[in-house]
């Protein structure tokens, strides 16, 4: 449901940043 893609979401967001920070 929306919960879930929201959750994917800022799981992506998180996972980005993390990428940025290497």
């Amino acid at each position: 449901g929306s919960i879930v893609n929201i959750e994917f979401d800022i799981l992506g967001k998180y996972i980005a940043k993390l990428q940025s920070l290497k």
